[in-house]
């Protein structure tokens, strides 16, 4: 009875070795040169633009654009009616800017802008004063 545990045991031990040699070695990209492989960047270049919060009648916005080729881009922001509050031109790698506006109105419609030579990302927030302490922040 112990003999044939340790045969079924030992036999199961084998198969599963030989299906792992079998799938290591028929993988396609196992044996080649790491310089023969193609890869395509999958990740896209989206800005992280978040609400920080309101403090001494001011509301802040932290701006984050990973850019790991160093292109030039363009951070335009707007108001509600489409006017231009601030634009600058970048091409930090990893790019990170907090961005303050004033608390003058009841509500505030910044508009974010990222443009690359190739591509434009557009991101809008509402901000709106209840009180003095209560901020609702939506982004749109």
């Amino acid at each position: 009875m112990k003999k044939q545990s340790i045969r079924v045991a030992l036999r199961r031990v084998m198969m599963t070795s030989a299906v792992a040699a079998i799938v290591l070695l028929s993988n396609p990209l196992t044996g080649r040169a790491n310089n023969s492989v193609d890869s395509v960047a999958t990740a896209s270049k989206q800005p992280n633009i978040q609400f920080l919060g309101s403090y001494d009648n001011s509301v802040w916005f932290d701006v984050k654009f990973s850019n790991p080729t160093g292109e030039k881009f363009d951070l335009i922001i707007k108001d509600a009616t489409g006017d231009v509050l601030y634009r600058g031109q970048f091409s930090d790698k990893s790019f990170d800017k907090k961005i303050k506006f004033l608390n003058e109105a009841e509500e505030l419609r910044p508009t974010f802008v990222i443009k690359t030579a190739k591509k434009e990302v557009e991101q809008t927030f509402a901000v709106s004063t209840l009180t003095k302490t209560d901020i609702v922040v939506t982004k749109l």
